[in-house]
């Protein structure tokens, strides 16, 4: 948390694992371990990308970040990488507005999106088919009335 980094010694590791876990029975397929990867890892790239291209900065999102959604995308599948991804940005401005106003984050600091990011996806597997059902639910409700 301190110097910002999340250790390539865990995600590649971790990558490498979690695809291998799925070639056992019982959990994710191959091609949803992949499809994890490829979605966890190349939505924050993308996302990083857009950010250097949009804010002129560069590194808009940490190599770190990356690589810990993949391998978390390749243990947990696509659906759990993408929700996270937005459980974990929702989180990380919650956590930011509220540091920010009880004076407990310094102006120069910021928050890592990492442990935002492991949090978003751990409620994104224990509640997630809840939480895009009471989404589309609410969405219905105001399209339909």
């Amino acid at each position: 948390l301190e110097h910002y980094i999340i250790p390539d010694a865990i995600t590649l590791p971790g990558l490498a694992l979690g695809f291998c876990m799925s070639f056992m029975p019982g959990g994710i397929t191959p091609q949803m371990s992949f499809l994890g990867v490829a979605a966890g890892g190349g939505a924050l790239f993308a996302l990083g990308a857009l950010g250097e291209f949009a804010f002129k900065k560069q590194d808009a999102m940490g190599g770190g970040d990356i690589k810990l959604m993949a391998f978390l995308g390749s243990i947990w599948g696509w659906k759990a990488a993408l929700l996270g991804i937005a459980f974990g940005s929702i989180l990380g401005v919650l956590a930011s507005i509220v540091l920010i106003a009880t004076h407990l984050l310094p102006k120069d600091r910021r928050i890592p999106f990492g442990p935002c990011l492991a949090a978003g996806v751990w409620a994104s597997v224990l509640w997630g088919d809840q939480a895009v059902a009471a989404y589309l639910q609410c969405t219905e409700q105001l399209l339909f009335g």
